[in-house]
Order: structure tokens, then sequence, then C-alpha cells
């Protein structure tokens, strides 16, 4: 089986080219609309707590971390300091999150779990039980589930 791979050459064209061995599209493809798909569920069983699927993430990452900063956060999930700061702003704004200057490093900023941002958390992760449930179920039960983990955690340490 043939695909195209598409690419933007050194001077900016856009080029399409055939590629003999689609391994690497089926996985990307295959990884992107899982992350959408489970994205979308999570967001759904998630609204009325308020938090999005990334919302959520982060304030498990601030509250398992204790009082993390900002770019260990950042290291964290993946994400670049700027997504960060800005998913935090409603966070702060609904006293979730506190965010302070960092005493051994005043350029730095520190951030701390409310009790506020824990209550929040908890009734989440009511949410979200049954549709771990569901889909540990899905791909045929906990040991499925932990293998997958693991492969996916794999995938994300290669990529970084």
């Amino acid at each position: 089986m043939q695909v195209f791979k598409i690419h933007v050459s050194d001077r900016g064209s856009i080029k399409a080219e055939m590629v003999e061995n689609p391994l690497a599209w089926d996985l990307c493809f295959a990884v992107q609309r899982t992350n959408r798909i489970i994205s979308r569920q999570v967001n759904e069983a998630l609204r009325s707590t308020g938090l999005t699927a990334e919302q959520i993430f982060l304030l498990a990452a601030i509250g398992e971390a204790g009082s993390p900063r900002i770019s260990e956060v950042s290291l964290l999930l993946g994400l670049d300091h700027s997504t960060v700061v800005s998913n935090l702003k409603p966070l702060v704004r609904k006293n979730w999150v506190t965010m302070f200057v960092d005493v051994d490093d005043r350029r730095a900023r520190r951030l701390l779990l409310t009790d506020n941002g824990s209550a929040r958390l908890v009734v989440a992760f009511e949410r979200l039980q049954e549709l771990e449930d569901a889909l540990v179920k899905k791909v045929g039960g906990t040991q499925n589930a932990l293998s997958l983990c693991r492969l996916l955690g794999e995938l994300s340490t290669a990529c970084a």
C-alpha cells in the first residue's frame, strides 16, 4: 500500500511524495484519532464540573507535584510554557490554583492546588471513573490497558 506524505521544503513550498511503508503514518493517525475521540469523551464526562481534559491533567500534575514551577509542569505534561500559562489563567481566576513567586528564583512562578481545586479534582475523577472503566473494558481488560499505557509511554518518551 502506498500513501502520500506531505511536507514543507526548505524554501517553503509544499510537496507530497508517495511512501511505500505507511506504518509510521498509520501509527501517527491512530494515535491522533484515538486522542481526539478520548478527549471528546473526557470533556463530555467533565462538562458538569466546569473543567476540560487539559485542565484536569494540569490540576492533577500540580496536586501531585506539590508546588511545582510552571516549567516543571510544562515538562511533565509535554506542553510549552505559554500553553501552560494560558491554561492556568481560568484555574487561578476560579481559585483552584494559586500562583506565587519562587523564593529561590524570583523570575520563576510556583503553583499550588487550593482546597477548592482539590475538591474540584475529586469530583472530576469521580466523573471520569465510569469512562475509565468503559475504556479498560473496550481494550480487553486491565492487563491490556496496562500494556497499552506502557507502550504509549515508551512512544511518548521516544518522541520527546
